[in-house]
């Protein structure tokens, strides 16, 4: 959801007509941005802390659904920090690689 949603909205943003090297800085700007963000969730980077505090980010995705009683059910969760990381699977995903069990394609794939 990360990749597709916010990768395309900013690709969306760039303005038809624009000279092809232009469009090219903007979308590795755009690259980088949404890998900045993992870098983020990934705790690389975007720390606060002093000797005695820190402040911690959590991303966790939820698969929900409607129980029997039409109330939010959560079927799984994950911390996106978890795993190979957020940084590790944007590049995979700009690759193509989506892992042997991709249950869902990003749209226009």
């Amino acid at each position: 959801v990360l990749f597709e949603d916010v990768r395309r909205y900013a690709m969306n943003q760039i303005p038809d007509g624009c000279e092809p090297h232009v469009r090219e800085a903007a979308e590795r700007g755009i690259d980088a941005a949404v890998y900045g963000l993992m870098m983020v969730i990934d705790g690389v980077s975007g720390s606060l802390s002093n000797d005695r505090q820190r402040v911690e980010l959590q991303i966790i995705a939820r698969h929900v659904c409607l129980n029997e009683d039409d109330e939010d059910e959560v079927l799984a969760s994950l911390d996106l920090a978890s795993g190979d990381g957020m940084c590790t699977g944007y590049h995979r995903w700009l690759n193509g690689d989506f892992g042997a069990d991709a249950v869902a394609f990003p749209a226009g794939r």
